[in-house]
């Protein structure tokens, strides 16, 4: 058959200055949450290197539309023997983006992308948060409104 049409970059592995290379990966993660509410991942990191290595494991909760990006450490000096993975997960609570963000709002629907990242590597993911609060008020106006134009429809179509 003919040559192996892969690129150099898919076969090469750049290992940390300790021969590990801790590759992140998130497994599950919330796509869709209210507002005020947690995001919730379930991530495993592998060191693929062929060395002993300790990294700290952070997540990046990033939402451009708001200008927030908030990192917390997940492990901090994990260590993983080479081929090991640990399997683990995290809730990020949303109730600061909340009370910057939700309150006096119709309607929202914003995307946030959640990254797992060590030293060597990343993986990210995207979540749909939304809020559907109300101004103060709205929901009886709209009712009003929607009485009155049915009120108005039956005694035309009863004329």
């Amino acid at each position: 058959m003919g040559i192996n049409e892969t690129t150099a970059e898919e076969n090469i592995e750049v290992k940390g200055e300790d021969g590990a290379f801790f590759d992140p990966e998130i497994i599950d993660h919330s796509e869709e949450l209210e507002l005020g509410g947690d995001v919730w991942i379930a991530y495993s990191v592998t060191n693929t290197g062929d060395a002993q290595g300790t990294q700290d494991v952070n997540l990046i909760v990033e939402i451009e539309e708001v200008n927030i990006k908030e990192e917390v450490t997940l492990e901090e000096n994990l260590t993983l023997e080479p081929e090991e993975n640990r399997t683990n997960e995290y809730s990020y609570d949303t109730s600061e983006i909340e009370e910057k963000y939700g309150q006096n709002i119709v309607e929202v629907e914003t995307e946030a992308e959640v990254t797992v990242e060590t030293e060597d590597a990343s993986d990210s993911e995207t979540s749909t948060i939304t809020s559907p609060g109300l101004i103060p008020g709205f929901t009886f106006i709209l009712l009003m409104i929607g009485v009155t134009l049915a009120v108005m429809i039956y005694h035309t179509k009863n004329r």
